[in-house]
């Protein structure tokens, strides 16, 4: 498998989930590094470390609504990357950029979307289009060498999004392995309720604790998730140097 470093982009709502992070840490020669980010759209930066070296849980959150914010964080970037963001050229590394799909009404109104096919609203174009601008203001634009995304209208329009405005030489992939997880009976349902929000906690507190069998009500398993996500994943890898990934939370 190819040696991986992950850049984790967060969308507008919930964190990568634990169990994701510490399966991709563990697997396939890759290293995540994820902090929480209070923004909207906030990129995430994993350390350029060998594969072989523990990393740390240290982030840079870079929310892409002003330019102040993007100065600051490509400052943040130079000494992972460089000034023109050369971390592959230098180490033989393939780079990831992951980045979740920007807003849809079903995210501003906190039901779980699974694996309906959703569309973004307009604060989610926005948003896209904002990783378009800063992906060209950190010099990353011009590095990336291909783009996938699920097939599922959030995340291939997002990512189209981005190639339109920062990638249109990058070859499009759509990898219906990266959808997100299968919610079963509660697709639909606010997360916010207290009844689904304990089904919802079970389960993921199952998958926190190792239990990766444990499934949502006629959904989806941990175990699942993750041998589908890490295939991807690991596909994406070999499609070039750098390589950007527009998935689900």
């Amino acid at each position: 498998s190819p040696r991986m470093v992950a850049i984790c982009a967060r969308g507008p709502t919930a964190p990568l989930h634990r169990g994701w992070r510490n399966a991709a840490a563990g697997s396939c020669a890759c290293r995540v590094a994820v902090a929480r980010a209070p923004q909207p759209l906030a990129m995430t930066g994993a350390l350029g470390a060998p594969p072989d070296t523990a990393v740390s849980g240290a982030g840079v959150a870079m929310a892409a609504e002003s330019d102040e914010r993007v100065e600051e964080a490509t400052h943040m970037f130079e000494p992972l990357f460089g000034p023109s963001g050369d971390l592959g050229a230098r180490t033989g590394i393939t780079r990831l950029l992951i980045i979740r799909h920007g807003e849809t009404l079903w995210n501003k109104e906190g039901k779980m979307q699974g694996h309906l096919d959703i569309a973004l609203n307009d604060v989610g174009r926005e948003q896209a289009k904002e990783v378009a601008r800063a992906l060209r203001q950190l010099g990353l634009a011009g590095q990336v060498d291909a783009v996938v995304s699920s097939d599922l209208a959030r995340a291939s329009e997002t990512a189209d999004l981005i190639v339109d405005g920062a990638c249109p030489f990058a070859r499009r992939v759509i990898d219906e392995g990266l959808r997100e997880m299968n919610f079963g009976s509660l697709t639909g349902k606010k997360s916010g309720d207290p009844e689904h929000k304990a089904v919802k906690q079970g389960v993921l507190q199952a998958w926190k604790h190792g239990n990766f069998s444990q499934s949502f009500p006629e959904g989806e398993s941990g175990e699942s998730l993750l041998k589908r996500g890490m295939k991807s994943l690991r596909a994406a890898a070999n499609l070039g140097s750098c390589v950007l990934v527009v998935g689900h939370g």
